[in-house]
């Protein structure tokens, strides 16, 4: 099936695949991603998210550092909503889809 390629087309399979408000995300760590209650590797255990999950990004906030399998490292987390729920994943471990070229920016939790 072709969607074509235009925006609005793009947002609303965006908004059906994965309801809520803030940003399209997915888990980018293998084989799972913790879900946690505040941006550090400290914070409560929520869940953890197989790879690929997608979720709704909501802001970010500074946090513990975290590399992921690749190297990338950051201090940064995102506050998600994911399979219900709303907790923290380190940025490293999520794919941004829309990070940099979110119109309007990301906000900071």
């Amino acid at each position: 099936m072709w969607l074509g390629s235009s925006d609005t087309m793009c947002d609303a399979l965006n908004t059906r695949l994965t309801p809520g408000r803030g940003y399209l995300v997915g888990v980018r760590a293998q084989p799972s991603a913790v879900v946690r209650s505040a941006p550090s590797t400290s914070g409560d255990r929520l869940a953890a998210e197989p790879t690929h999950t997608l979720g709704r990004l909501l802001c970010f906030a500074d946090g513990d550092e975290v590399t992921n399998a690749d190297g990338d490292t950051s201090t940064r987390w995102g506050r998600v909503q994911i399979n219900g729920l709303t907790g923290y994943i380190a940025e490293p471990l999520l794919y941004e889809w829309s990070d940099l070229v979110a119109d309007p920016p990301i906000p900071t939790c």
